[in-house]
């Protein structure tokens, strides 16, 4: 199967371990040097990026004391400019599918098949455990190596993280109990034809 991973650089060792290929990072690429080519002939597109309700792009971190300015990795325009011809795309980033996403519709119409997401925010670890949208992510991923059904692999996936089946730590209890309810909240969106 052919992975394509690019996340934010705090989500890098989870993204690794969720995709199962080292992902490209922002920093340092940005919108500005992500070529939409690189989305090609892809299987499987991970997302791990930040986001916020309504925004026309995904960045890396919120500013702060450390990033005084948001770095854009990706906007839905570099998407639509895109050819994604049928890959599934699986994205942990926050906001994703609330009602008029520019970046679900952006993927949907670069021809995503199907986009794994949910809505508002989506909880996850940094650092190289896996928990919430990231360990749906890994189950996702094998599970869609196995079957090639990305319905059937969702199932799949979710099923693994309600019968509690860890692959390392977790968050915090109180935290572990949110990313675990929200990430059985994830759905697949694609174009009705």
């Amino acid at each position: 199967m052919k992975v394509f991973a690019y996340c934010a650089l705090s989500f890098r060792e989870a993204t690794a371990r969720a995709s199962g290929v080292p992902p490209m990072t922002c920093p340092p690429m940005t919108t500005d040097r992500f070529r939409p080519e690189w989305l090609a002939g892809r299987d499987l597109i991970y997302f791990d990026l930040h986001g916020l309700p309504g925004a026309p792009y995904w960045f890396e971190e919120l500013p702060g004391p450390v990033f005084p300015e948001r770095t854009i990795a990706l906007t839905a325009e570099k998407i639509r400019a895109a050819n994604l011809d049928g890959a599934v795309v699986f994205a942990a980033n926050c906001y994703l599918a609330d009602t008029g996403s520019p970046m679900l519709d952006a993927l949907l119409d670069a021809g995503a098949s199907y986009v794994i997401g949910g809505e508002g925010r989506n909880w996850a670890n940094e650092g190289p455990d896996l928990s919430g949208a990231s360990r749906l992510g890994y189950w996702f991923r094998l599970a869609l190596a196995q079957t090639r059904n990305p319905l059937e692999a969702l199932r799949m996936a979710k099923q693994m993280v309600k019968v509690g089946v860890f692959v390392d730590g977790l968050m915090d209890q109180e935290k572990q109990v949110a990313a675990g309810r929200d990430t059985l909240e994830f759905r697949a969106y694609y174009r009705k034809e």
